[in-house]
């Protein structure tokens, strides 16, 4: 297996060898390596290494054992005098690498490990540290195969130090997996190995994450085709907060499969759409390394996002409100393709002249809605939640109804 290859990486937490090594079995149908996570075993002799050869014996896949300390988010505490042999003599024997933490590596290193399966870790579950390139520093000046960064994404905006860190690593040479965890990084779950990363980590089923934002392995293959994405992949995805509901990336994922075309659809987490549009969007001021060619917009963003485009469609200006961007070479361009969508079915089972129709929400879908029937000579009434939106939105629909 090339140190280079895209990888996606199946993360074993079951707490019994029993259920583990059913778990690895599953892996080599979804994954291309697979990391034991020992820490999750309860009622396992952490002292025997030899107990490793009948948890793997029956593996296909290359494997990566860790036992992770307490303090970086292992399940039990166990002694280093007894974690860390166990994963220094079990990777000599049973597996491809063994995962050891930065903070305890000067202690493993005493124990003579093969260094070329080793991968040295460094974590960070509260934040993407401003300081994440002296981090690499010192992380990657310990002698290891591979070095591995995994900090918290709490903005979308801290996976561009994460980017960073593997452009920096393909141009020292070095072999590095690079994570931001939380919703707020799943760009680097999704593009990390295109963009250089060694692996992305996946759970097998629901409930069996090792980290948050994490993916599971058949996801990362089927509807993202992980191994397939490159550099020159065109993205395209869906913006909003939230927008792990949505099922838009599975239906337009399947479609560019289908096509047989080199783009992706992928889940974005804005917080700030402002910051997201100059950091990640704008062709002349963004930072992100990327084929961008367009998104979805979808809550709250389909108004805010209006002021920042070169240009708006007419019938997204009349609407108020922008659900598509397309990225022209320098230009940015916004449509809005919810009146055409909501209108079309239902002209095709009753015309919608002199009807009158309810519209639940004050939205920007909304207002898209109310403009398609109105178009079509349809009443139309308001509900939603909040009766000052709900107010606004109806003396909108009076101004436009005799602008349209």
């Amino acid at each position: 297996m090339s140190k280079k290859q895209a990888n996606i990486c199946a993360v074993i937490t079951e707490t019994t060898v029993e259920a583990a090594r059913l778990a690895i079995q599953q892996a080599a149908s979804e994954a291309d390596i697979l990391e034991v996570r020992l820490d999750y075993l309860w009622g396992f002799d952490f002292t025997r290494v030899d107990n490793l050869g009948a948890l793997l014996d029956k593996n296909s896949l290359p494997v990566i054992i860790t036992c992770r300390a307490f303090d970086e988010g292992g399940q039990q505490k166990i002694d280093n005098s007894i974690r860390l042999p166990l994963l220094v003599e079990g990777a000599k024997k049973f597996a491809n690498y063994c995962d050891i933490e930065a903070a305890h590596y000067h202690e493993a290193a005493k124990l003579s490990p093969d260094f070329a399966k080793l991968i040295v870790s460094y974590h960070n579950f509260e934040e993407t540290p401003a300081n994440l390139n002296e981090i690499y520093e010192r992380i990657t000046a310990l002698p290891a195969a591979i070095h591995k960064l995994a900090v918290r994404a709490n903005a979308l905006t801290d996976t561009l130090a994460t980017f960073e860190l593997l452009q920096r690593a393909e141009t020292d040479g070095r072999t590095l997996i690079a994570i931001a965890m939380n919703e707020a990084g799943t760009l680097t779950r999704l593009l990390g190995p295109s963009h250089g990363s060694f692996l992305t980590y996946g759970s097998l089923a629901d409930g069996k994450t090792s980290a948050p934002g994490q993916f599971s392995c058949a996801e990362l293959k089927e509807i993202y085709r992980i191994n397939q994405l490159t550099k020159g992949t065109k993205i395209t995805g869906i913006i909003g907060n939230p927008v792990g509901h949505s099922v838009s990336p599975a239906m337009h994922n399947a479609a560019f499969a289908e096509l047989n075309l080199d783009f992706v659809y992928l889940p974005i987490a804005v917080d700030d759409v402002e910051r997201f549009f100059k950091r990640f969007v704008n062709p002349s001021s963004r930072e992100m390394d990327w084929q961008l060619r367009g998104f979805s917009v979808t809550i709250p963003h389909k108004v805010a996002i209006m002021p920042m485009l070169d240009e708006v469609d007419q019938t997204a200006a009349k609407i108020g409100a922008v659900n598509t961007v397309v990225i022209d070479g320098e230009k940015t361009i916004g449509y809005n393709t919810d009146a055409h969508g909501a209108i079309v079915p239902l002209e095709k089972v009753s015309s919608l002249s002199e009807k009158h129709c309810a519209v639940l929400g004050a939205g920007g879908a909304a207002r898209a809605v109310i403009y398609g029937l109105l178009e079509h000579g349809a009443g139309v009434s308001v509900f939603a939640r909040d009766p000052q939106k709900a107010q606004r939105l109806a003396d909108w629909r009076i101004i436009s109804a005799g602008g349209f």
